[in-house]
């Protein structure tokens, strides 16, 4: 284990495996502002930091947030995979 300056915990292979709140903190906020700080991070740790929060936190704060800073017009959050490949299809037959 390796813990950094941020107090980061990582594995072996420096990815991202979870977000554990300290005392009494909210992890949808702690997802949310791991997810901001890590928008323009371009090192393996930044990118699995926020490939982490999108997949915890298919949850609207952070859908949104992620959204808004991404400069995206529209976000899909909680619901599963297959609803978005609907979405993905109902958006294709309206460009045509």
């Amino acid at each position: 284990m390796i813990l950094d300056k941020t107090g980061t915990i990582t594995f072996g292979n420096r990815l991202a495996a979870d977000f554990i709140p300290v005392k009494n903190s909210d992890k949808n906020d702690l997802i949310q502002c791991a997810a901001l700080t890590s928008l323009h991070d371009d090192t393996l740790e930044g990118k699995s930091t926020l490939e982490l929060a999108r997949k915890m936190g298919d949850n609207p704060l952070t859908a949104a947030t992620i959204a808004e800073e991404a400069g995206v017009d529209g976000f899909i959050a909680e619901c599963k995979p297959e609803d978005k490949i609907d979405v993905i299809k109902k958006n294709r037959q309206k460009a045509k």
